[in-house]
């Protein structure tokens, strides 16, 4: 271009600088949109790596169902491409801050060298008992808020605290969540709130539940290099997972297995040690029964001798007393025997008389001894009637024996079925506790599957969003390019193009119309895509839900079935305790039979002590009836000693002497004998009195023997029921044992970070709207473009035609035009690089810090 023509061409542009600034405009925004989306997703990118790079952010996370030693993180250490390995402990909790409503809190243990969070006010935990708090979802008025673990929890999970409560002494950043999202969890409402970090010393366990691995790579993140080295590398970590997993697995069963046979060592030698205890015992209470039995016979030989002396007392009694009347009689038969002396024919006239009366007597005498005679008779036959009943008592009291022992018999049966009855309900019950076991398992799974399911929903959702948002940028696009074809068409009515110009024109807003036509049906082929896949999601959410009721039904079936076995098992111990208070009383009837035994024998040796006083009373009547013969020839012997008396009087006066003299020496025998009666009566009444006391010290010690049995027969029932109790448990714990499954282990990448794997979907949504949005935006501004330079053109025709009169070829004028236009489009597509590449990836950024979180 000559300097004339140059000249031309900026006077053009200055007397139409409107239109020139126009041109500028279009293409400046054109190239910003495009520069600053194109821009976008690079400085996303690095934000990111920078970010993830300072906190040192993890390439691998490591879990198993078994956990992990601290020695594991060594070993895994020692790979050549881990740069940081380090332990942590993590666990799902409910808990309340400062004692308001419930929800549910990751806890993490504070990081030292991988996932490094940021402080953003406050300090770090320096105690057990406190805890930095997400920034996210608490600010700096916080800190100093009390953090409770509920007692909601389950067990398990308490058992891991070793505190309950914590103080919230800061707030932090954690490159674990650097979007908004918290996960999803099996606790509580199946939220997660917010996380919090407290020290390893909060812990009550030495395991760790996951371990991370920082590798030596420096790749940017999302890149095909990172990739192609994690998956190059995860091989030999899940190789190196696998082997620390198995040798801890393998640990874990040879210590249970030491521990159970410890355990049943123990049991053992507890129970000889127990079982000789017993047996010492039942010793004991044998020979205190023998002790006791014994204690009885010498009671009753005790009882015996004192009544025999008391008898013996009674019978010397009555002879002192017969001896005193015998002396009293013969003083007054001397006293008589002196009168009668004096009065000796006196009594001889009235011995005729005497020998009537003696007659009388002697008659009355014969009378006495037939009514002895019929009363010996009557008690005969009481003793053989008491006799003849003795074998009947005998019988009966043999068939109550034999009834009892068959009753004892089936009181042993029962005791047998109910003991088996008791074994099927307690393996009743350990089958509902396996089933119960397999049910949470089929719960956590659905639960899992719940949140993978959710998640599925959230990014077709946000995708449905996006299809949205693409398709009102078409009809907008659409109602621009009708716009610019009623325009042309009243500029074509006007006759201000030409109708080269107005059909090329038309085509091209056509094009355009028939581009947004297929864009509109690529994305409502995609929007239905995504509607099927978020009905899919639904239904698979319906089946879901569907299973985790039925699932939690079964739970309360299984838990139901498990009331009713302990209720069985209460009712079986209650028929086990009637059982054994009716064998009780079987031996107690026992008892008493074998009582009744020794009664009747104790009757039979007193029948026979009966017939033998018979038979010393018939031999004493037969006595009788000899001395009342004897007695009769006596009389008749006295009617002729009648005649005699007066020749017997002398010699009766000198037997009167001496009958004096038998009468003294009679009343010193019954003086002495009076003296003896009563040291016999004092020697029976100590007797009586020791007799006393032993029966008292006897009832004592069958006392304390009963005591003792029942305490015998108690810590045999606890010994039986405890040893039954230990030995269950350690067959339940050798079966557990054998029934436990080798554990599974995950090595995780940084994809499955919900915020990491999100971030990626962002910028890769950033991305794809830069490869499509300024396309149409480039077609807009072309398509302005055109128009306005084929408008100048047309305006410009007459001073075409001079400058071709003036000498100026085709290329000059030409050239003209498109310095013209392409000056404006240059400086514009500098202006828009410059400014797109600043304004773009922070704006759009600011959108994202909305759900993004770096520092």
């Amino acid at each position: 271009m000559n300097k004339g023509m140059l000249k031309t061409t900026i006077r053009e542009i200055k007397g139409s600088f409107g239109r020139y600034v126009a041109i500028f405009a279009i293409v400046m925004l054109g190239v910003a949109l495009f520069t600053g989306l194109k821009s976008t997703k690079p400085a996303m990118i690095a934000t990111e790596n920078d970010y993830l790079a300072e906190q040192n952010f993890y390439d691998f996370r490591l879990l198993s169902t078994i956990g992990f030693e601290e020695a594991d993180v060594g070993e895994l250490a020692k790979t050549d491409e881990a740069a940081d390995v380090e332990g942590a402990v993590s666990v799902d909790a409910v808990c309340t801050v400062n004692n308001e409503n419930e929800s549910v809190y990751k806890f993490h243990t504070v990081p030292e060298a991988v996932n490094q969070v940021v402080l953003t006010a406050g300090r770090m935990p320096q105690r057990a008992d406190e805890c930095v708090l997400d920034s996210a979802r608490y600010g700096q008025d916080m800190i100093g808020a009390q953090i409770t673990v509920t007692d909601n929890n389950v067990e398990d999970t308490l058992e891991m605290f070793g505190e309950r409560t914590f103080t919230a002494v800061g707030i932090v950043h954690s490159p674990y969540y650097i979007n908004i999202e918290r996960g999803t969890t099996s606790v509580g409402d199946g939220k997660i709130n917010a996380f919090l970090y407290v020290p390893r010393e909060a812990f009550a366990i030495d395991e760790l539940t996951e371990i991370y691995i920082k590798t030596k790579q420096k790749f940017d993140v999302y890149t095909d290099a990172y990739k192609d080295y994690i998956d190059g590398m995860q091989e030999e970590v899940e190789k190196k997972t696998e082997e620390l997993v198995l040798a801890r697995y393998g640990q874990i069963t040879n210590d249970a297995q030491s521990e159970i046979k410890e355990a049943q060592a123990e049991l053992d030698e507890k129970m000889a040690d127990a079982k000789q205890e017993l047996a010492d015992a039942w010793k004991k209470i044998t020979n205190g029964e023998q002790e006791i039995v014994d204690g009885e016979h010498e009671l009753n030989d005790g009882k015996r001798k004192a009544a025999e002396g008391e008898r013996e007392i009674t019978a010397n009694e009555k002879k002192l007393a017969d001896s005193e009347r015998q002396l009293n009689d013969g003083e007054r038969e001397i006293r008589e025997k002196e009168q009668e002396i004096w009065d000796a024919e006196t009594k001889i006239r009235q011995a005729e008389q005497e020998i009537t009366s003696n007659e009388k007597k002697l008659a009355d005498g014969s009378r006495q001894l037939r009514q002895a005679k019929a009363q010996l008779l009557k008690k005969e036959e009481e003793l053989r009637k008491q006799q003849a009943a003795l074998p009947g008592q005998e019988a009966q009291l043999k068939r109550q024996e034999e009834e009892l022992t068959q009753k004892e018999a089936e009181l042993k049966q029962q005791e047998t079925e109910l003991a088996e009855q008791e074994t099927q309900l307690k393996q009743q019950e350990s089958e509902l506790t396996q089933k119960e076991v397999e049910l949470v398992r089929q719960e956590s799974e659905l639960v899992k599957k719940e949140s993978d399911l959710t998640e599925q929903m959230t990014a077709l959702q946000r995708q449905e969003k996006e299809l949205d948002d693409q398709e009102q940028e078409l009809n907008g696009q659409e109602t621009a390019l009708h716009a610019q074809k009623q325009q042309l068409e009243q500029a074509y009515s006007a006759q201000q193009i030409s109708r080269n110009q107005y059909e090329t024109r038309f085509r091209e807003i056509q094009a355009g119309l028939q581009q947004i036509d297929a864009g509109r049906e690529e994305a409502a082929e995609a929007k239905k895509q995504l509607q099927n896949g978020e009905k899919q999601a639904e239904d698979g959410l319906q089946q879901v839900h569907t299973g985790l009721a039925q699932v939690r039904d079964g739970l309360v079936q299984v838990r139901d079935g498990q009331k009713q076995v302990q209720d069985g098992l209460t009712q079986l111990q209650a028929g086990l305790k009637q059982v054994r208070d009716g064998q009780m009383q079987v031996r107690e009837g026992l008892k008493q039979v074998r009582d009744g035994q020794m009664q009747l024998q104790a009757g039979t040796k007193e029948i026979e002590s009966g017939e033998k006083q018979l038979q010393a009373a018939k031999v004493e009547i037969e006595k009788k009836e000899k001395t009342m013969n004897e007695s009769e020839r006596e009389l008749a012997a006295g009617k002729t000693e009648t005649v005699q008396a007066r020749k017997e009087l002398e010699d009766g006066k000198r037997e009167l002497e001496k009958g004096k003299t038998e009468i003294q020496n009679g009343r010193q025998e019954l003086a002495d004998g009076r003296q003896k009666l009563e040291e016999a009566k004092t020697e029976l009444a100590d007797a009586k009195e020791e007799l006393k006391k032993g029966r008292k010290d006897l009832d004592e010690g069958k006392a304390e023997l009963a005591d003792a049995r029942k305490e015998y027969t108690d810590a045999k029932a606890d010994f039986e029921k405890e040893t039954k109790d230990a030995q269950k448990k350690i067959d339940d714990a050798w079966r557990e044992l054998d029934e436990l499954e080798e554990p599974d282990f995950y090595v995780l990448t940084r994809n499955t970070n919900i915020g990491y794997a999100c971030y990626e979907s962002d910028s890769n949504i950033v991305a794809g709207i830069a490869n499509v949005f300024p396309v149409f935006f480039f077609l807009v501004a072309a398509l302005i473009c055109m128009t306005t330079m084929n408008r100048m053109v047309e305006e410009q025709r007459t001073q075409i035609g001079v400058l071709k009169a003036l000498g100026y070829g085709n290329g000059a004028i030409m050239g003209k035009y498109l310095f013209y236009a392409g000056s404006a489009a240059a400086a514009g597509a500098v202006a828009g690089c410059i400014i797109g590449t600043w304004l773009f990836p922070k704006v759009i950024w600011m959108g994202y810090s909305i759900m993004y979180c770096m520092g």
